[in-house]
């Protein structure tokens, strides 16, 4: 959900113009907005179609990382803030309540809950490499409030309906399996069921509590006073350019650290918000696509076509032997349209967000219509059997520069189809 900004590396890149921002909000409604600045200016929406209500959102390299909260099994959601696209994360059987991405390595710290709370890390936001440490120091009552990266630690708050939810509590970035979280910070007295958690990078923490007011803490996890009351349904508590940013039912209302009300922007029922800081290539990684060209006899292979999510076509070499090869791309891990077609092939498409996608071109496709019909078989039955160098390989329509039976009989078993 957030991170500490170190704020001298910010002013020297921005000067005073901390307004110059990309702010993500996600409410209770399937919706993701975002905001040009911290004042809330140039509001679009990213998408008003999640699968779920999100609960926490978080930002990596360009893709938004939304949790779920209350359903079941483990779920997060990925979103490419600039599409809208979106790839449902499922696995296992529990709650992800919060998570946080660490910038620095791509792994996703996340807390959990099914009879038990606990945290867990994975190599990166696709859900790889699981790594579970064991229960927090409450023994199982919701974990849910929110998560942050502070220095060499990842923080949690625990969020319940009573005087359990109450910790603020901390595990080693890369912990090992089986590490025990340590409590940092017990609300009592001045609280329970903590929601949002910043840290200011001057060595302040600001927690949620009461699901109505933000206490400060120093750095050494000490309460020093409640600075904002009288809100409701506080979800996330995030800082940046000396303010706070609190979500709760009236939307992202803004604080000096001190507690003086500043503006609420964006929508009501806010649920978690992200700042991004300066916008940065989306991080990709390799799409390894395997081709198979059905029915094709060509000497060696063709190159194909492919076109990502509508965009301009570029032209592959495959890798391989036979009728079957790969190529690769490099995309962002969310869910792509990608579409191959190679000649006298018909063209197919893949969506999805996995990384090895499989296409099966059917040959046949005579004219590169992108369909099998009368137009082929006349093509095959007007140059059968041909010699001539240019006329035998109008009818081919399986790599093979002839003419001959088997384009007669590819042309036969597909006639009426077409690529996607």
């Amino acid at each position: 959900m957030k991170r500490t900004f170190l704020l001298v590396a910010l002013l020297a890149i921005f000067g005073s113009a901390f307004s110059a921002v990309s702010v993500y909000v996600v409410d209770n409604s399937k919706t993701i907005y975002s905001y040009t600045d911290v004042s809330g200016g140039g509001a679009s929406t990213v998408t008003t179609a999640l699968s779920f209500n999100g609960r926490g959102i978080d930002l990596y390299n360009g893709v938004l990382t939304v949790t779920i909260g209350d359903k079941r099994p483990q779920t997060w959601l990925n979103v490419n803030a600039t599409t809208g696209s979106e790839v449902v994360i499922s696995l296992g059987n529990c709650r992800m309540w919060a998570s946080v991405v660490d910038q620095a390595t791509g792994e996703l710290y996340a807390s959990m809950d099914n009879s038990n709370s606990y945290a867990c890390r994975y190599a990166d936001i696709l859900g790889n490499s699981l790594v579970q440490a064991t229960r927090d120091v409450e023994q199982g009552y919701d974990p849910g409030g929110d998560a942050a990266i502070n220095g060499s630690k990842a923080f949690f708050t625990s969020y319940g309906g009573n005087s359990s939810g109450r910790y603020l509590w901390s595990l080693p970035l890369g912990f090992a399996s089986g590490t025990v979280g340590v409590a940092e910070f017990d609300a009592n007295p001045y609280g329970n069921s903590l929601s949002g958690i910043a840290f200011d990078g001057a060595g302040n923490v600001y927690l949620g509590v009461n699901n109505n007011s933000v206490i400060k803490l120093n750095s050494s996890f000490v309460y020093q006073s409640t600075i904002v009351t009288g809100l409701s349904n506080v979800k996330d508590v995030d800082f940046f350019g000396g303010e706070l940013f609190v979500c709760n039912s009236l939307g992202v209302s803004v604080y000096s650290t001190a507690g003086a009300f500043s503006r609420t922007f964006g929508p009501t029922n806010a649920t978690g918000l992200v700042i991004g800081g300066v916008a940065a290539p989306p991080t990709t990684v390799d799409f390894v696509c395997t081709v198979t060209l059905v029915d094709w006899n060509g000497a060696s292979l063709p190159t194909v076509t492919v076109t990502v999510d509508g965009g301009t076509p570029v032209v592959k070499t495959l890798t391989g032997s036979g009728s079957s090869g790969t190529f690769t791309l490099s995309l962002t891990p969310v869910s792509h349209d990608i579409k191959v077609k190679a000649v006298k092939s018909l063209s197919q498409t893949v969506t999805g967000s996995g990384t090895t996608p499989a296409f099966f071109l059917q040959c046949g496709d005579t004219n590169d219509d992108n369909k099998i019909d009368d137009l082929d078989f006349l093509s095959v039955i007007g140059n059968f059997g041909s010699t001539d160098p240019v006329l035998k390989l109008i009818g081919d329509g399986n790599g093979d520069d002839k003419t001959d039976d088997l384009d007669f009989l590819n042309v036969i078993g597909k006639f009426g189809t077409s690529g996607t």
